[in-house]
């Protein structure tokens, strides 16, 4: 009797039961790592939202700068004219190519009225600048215009990564491109020439650019599959394929 007893206690797990404990660790672990995502995703959007209170600190700040401009630096235009340039090799390049390679990041990192570039955990994967990236477009504190030392059209292209812009709205038909917002239920626009900044953020999933959407204008009409052209958060409709769009998040305008 006590050497059955012994053979017994000896048995090892059958095949089912080591597959059935594998499943219960492998649906504990999915659920895991959903739940992971949808919180740093709803950090991402928490963040973006706490971003722009920051920057708008930091915007009125720069424009009370003893000597400094007194106004915003373009960013983005269609025009050289429209930016603030030193270097005779700059200013021929073409407004297409300084577009991309201009933020008001830069500007306020210079100044230090940022301690650190954007950074949102929302949008592109790929948050490094692409280009040769032989000469970035720098910014001068003391001529008030970007540069580029030595002095050459920049190579370096942002287009991908989460940024500040600062454009003009010459338009008062606001849409889906940072140069003109709604900004309440009479949805009336910004006026005609003021300059726009903007938090653009490419590459966003639209269930995020939703959220973003309805949280920072404490809405709930937003959608993941349709344009937002109504409110402080702005985005076309995210693409069929990728499910991915473009959103510009209002900052201020002077």
């Amino acid at each position: 009797m006590k050497t059955q007893n012994r053979q017994i206690n000896r048995r090892g797990f059958t095949l089912l039961e080591i597959l059935g404990v594998l499943a219960i660790i492998g649906l504990l672990a999915s659920i895991t790592v959903v739940s992971v995502n949808k919180g740093r995703k709803a950090g991402g959007v928490t963040n973006a939202i706490g971003t722009v209170s920051h920057v708008q600190s930091a915007l009125q700040a720069f424009l009370q700068k003893p000597g400094g401009l007194g106004y915003i630096p373009i960013t983005n235009a269609a025009s050289t004219s429209a930016f603030n340039l030193s270097g005779t090799s700059l200013s021929a390049a073409t407004a297409a190519t300084i577009s991309k390679a201009c933020t008001v990041d830069t500007v306020l990192l210079t100044e230090r009225y940022l301690e650190s570039p954007v950074d949102l955990g929302l949008g592109s994967a790929n948050n490094a600048p692409t280009g040769t990236q032989l000469h970035p477009l720098l910014w001068s504190p003391t001529l008030n215009a970007f540069y580029c030392n030595p002095d050459a059209a920049p190579d370096f292209d942002y287009t991908n990564v989460p940024r500040l812009i600062c454009q003009l709205s010459t338009t008062n038909v606001p849409g889906t491109d940072g140069t003109n917002y709604y900004l309440d239920a009479s949805q009336t626009p910004v006026a005609t020439n003021s300059r726009v900044v903007s938090l653009l953020i490419p590459g966003i999933q639209g269930t995020d650019a939703a959220s973003l959407a309805n949280q920072y204008d404490n809405k709930s009409t937003a959608t993941a599959t349709a344009a937002v052209t109504v409110g402080r958060v702005t985005y076309v409709a995210p693409s069929a394929t990728t499910g991915l769009t473009t959103v510009y998040v209002y900052v201020s305008h002077y």
